[in-house]
């Protein structure tokens, strides 16, 4: 299982604008910028994504990567 510094480090790479927070277009790109990608990322934003600004804020990608 990853420690919450690798995610944290992860959530930094992700983050391609430095935003502060991982936007729907950072998922498409890391996931894969084509229509699968894009579908994916846009589910995966609508599950985890609960301020709902079609972005994932630390708090948030945490939760994504540890559901429960």
């Amino acid at each position: 299982m990853a420690s919450s510094d690798e995610i944290n480090g992860l959530f930094k790479l992700m983050d391609f604008n430095n935003s502060g927070s991982v936007q729907l277009d950072d998922l498409v790109v890391a996931l894969k910028d084509d229509f699968y990608g894009r579908k994916l990322a846009e589910a995966i934003i609508r599950n985890y994504d609960k301020d709902g600004n079609w972005e994932l804020d630390l708090v948030e990608f945490f939760q994504f990567m540890f559901p429960e």
